[in-house]
């Protein structure tokens, strides 16, 4: 679908007003937008076609549990990156966030986590500021408890998702004077003007950023990127793309001189990681998500 947009930007606009319209003739129609807005120039223009339709979804979503089933996978990936300038993130999505945020808490699984993992890195990033405290350490807490329960390689994706996670979580320090007007609600907020961080939680996971146990976090990025571009065609090209992301994105949060202390200690598993990344047949995808940054550095390091 992305390349169609590609070769054909003249038409988006036009596929994505007949599926609007269809919105209210065929409930299947649902599902076919949400396969579209996957691809995100699709999904600016439907934003922009339609800057009622997040609102109108958010507001389903909120009404019952049922209608949160049928469309907060939609509305996710709608708030999947900072929405556009004529496209105002609407109240309701403050309820929709602390939603998704406690199924995480309670119910912890690799879509629970990637759900907030999106919406923190998308529109809602200055929406973690409403939550609770107590919220967050327990967030914390179950990702750190699910990261010691993975035991084979194959499942490690759910450990990125929780490192790239709690990184956000940990460095989120937005000013609440800051934050619109329009996301406070006196029963939300009521802990986060202010709040005390529990030092004693953000100190815990710091230690996967930090010290002795960053060398274990670089040594599980460094093997999950050469596992994901080992070019056999098992790992279909998204989720590849999810581990080279994710392995970025945590390796940012690692302090650079564990960083740094890692890549001296380890010129092997440095040297198989520059190879896959500049030699495997990866798609074409890959290799440019990987060659932005860790081509560079895998050259700095070796």
């Amino acid at each position: 679908m992305k390349e169609w947009a590609d070769l054909h930007t003249a038409k988006i606009k036009s596929l994505i007003t007949i599926v609007l319209e269809g919105l209210q003739l065929w409930p299947y129609t649902l599902g076919l937008l949400e396969s579209l807005v996957t691809v995100p120039a699709l999904r600016k223009s439907a934003l922009a076609e339609a800057p009622t339709l997040l609102h109108d979804l958010l507001e389903r979503a909120n009404r019952s549990k049922q209608g949160y089933n049928e469309v907060s996978k939609l509305c996710i990936t709608l708030m999947s990156e900072r929405l556009p300038e004529i496209v105002a993130l609407p109240a309701s999505a403050q309820s929709f966030f602390v939603r998704v945020f406690e199924i995480a808490v309670q119910e912890p699984s690799i879509d629970t986590v990637e759900s907030v993992y999106i919406l923190l890195r998308g529109a809602c990033e200055e929406l973690l500021e409403i939550l609770p405290q107590s919220s967050l350490d327990d967030f914390r807490e179950h990702l750190t408890r699910m990261m010691r329960t993975v035991k084979s390689i194959d499942d490690q994706l759910l450990s990125l998702f929780c490192l790239a996670a709690i990184a956000r979580v940990n460095t989120q320090h937005i000013d609440p004077h800051t934050v619109s007007d329009s996301l406070r609600s006196d029963a939300l907020t009521q802990e986060s003007p202010h709040r005390a961080p529990s030092t004693r939680s953000r100190d815990e996971v710091q230690k996967f950023y930090s010290g002795e146990r960053a060398s274990k976090t670089m040594h599980l990025l460094a093997l999950q990127v050469i596992y994901a571009c080992r070019g056999d065609h098992t790992i279909s090209q998204t989720t590849t793309i999810k581990h080279v992301r994710l392995a970025r994105e945590v390796a940012s949060a690692v302090e650079p001189a564990a960083r740094q202390a890692w890549a001296k200690s380890n010129p092997a598993i440095l040297r198989k990681l520059y190879e896959k990344v500049t030699q495997t047949p990866l798609y074409h995808a890959v290799q440019l998500e990987v060659n932005s940054d860790l081509n560079k550095r895998c050259c700095e390091w070796i």
